[in-house]
């Protein structure tokens, strides 16, 4: 019981600080020191599985996670819309955390929309890291999306888990007319991967940017959801329902924050 205190202690504080709006993407990690005291580090907090939350410090799980992040975290993102110089104008409407659904909250958004313009569609996306190439047609989420996978690796060369980006509400049918088609390619670090937000997205067209993280055993295109209560950690519902945590497969969603890329 001891070690979950004090993230609810944590969550209580920043509530406090910021009233209604609830921005989540600062708290402050707890760390209990080897005497058993506590110090903390400003950090940007992740959407993990319930299951890290809940494992004392020496859980094997809890540790594996934690091995897999202190070696993600490393990988600065390029950004998504270019360089600073071919950089369109944007604003971020939608916040990683920021509370979504109708009425009281039934979920904490786990990525980042970005809005180029006045509902503009011809938009240049690149990719943020090195990886293999997946796109998705007709899925219930996000309708199409291209995917960039990084297996990621501990010191010993041993993979560890899998960096997973998407790239939603894109128009895949525009981009292959032009014939940007790049399905299970290796793509570099800025990497022209699309070049179309799809029109009729919900909320105007937008950029909708999600960090996965996956374990070692995992394909890489899972799903796995949830994200609202204390450590985003309980299952998504009602307008917003598309699933459950599961036990077995992930890590979790990422804050871009924790890879660089400061988007607001």
């Amino acid at each position: 019981m001891f070690t979950k205190f004090p993230y609810f202690l944590i969550i209580f504080i920043v509530s406090f600080n910021f009233g209604c709006s609830k921005d989540s993407s600062v708290i402050e990690d707890v760390i209990i020191n080897e005497d058993n005291t506590i110090s903390t580090e400003s950090t940007y907090m992740n959407m993990l599985t319930p299951s890290y939350y809940v494992s004392t410090i020496a859980n094997p799980f809890k540790n594996e996670v934690d091995q897999f992040i202190s070696e993600v975290e490393q990988i600065q993102f390029y950004h998504p819309l270019g360089s600073s110089e071919e950089r369109p104008n944007y604003v971020v409407k939608t916040k990683f955390g920021d509370e979504k659904g109708i009425g009281p909250a039934t979920q904490y958004h786990p990525a980042v929309d970005v809005y180029v313009g006045n509902f503009v569609t011809n938009v240049n996306v690149y990719a943020t890291h090195e990886g293999y190439i997946s796109t998705a047609r007709d899925v219930d989420k996000y309708r199409q999306y291209v995917s960039i996978t990084k297996n990621i690796e501990d010191d010993l060369g041993e993979l560890i888990g899998k960096l997973v980006t998407i790239y939603a509400h894109i128009d895949l049918d525009l981009d292959a007319q032009e014939f940007l088609y790049q399905e299970g390619q290796y793509v570099r670090e800025g990497a022209l991967i699309s070049k179309h937000l799809y029109a009729e997205t919900v909320g105007g067209p937008h950029l909708h940017f999600e960090v996965r993280y996956y374990r070692a055993t995992d394909v890489g295109n899972e799903e796995f959801y949830g994200g609202y209560g204390e450590n985003f950690t309980e299952p998504s519902a009602g307008y917003w329902e598309y699933g459950y945590w599961s036990s077995t497969v992930g890590y979790g969603y990422a804050n871009v924050m924790n890879h660089q890329l400061f988007l607001y």
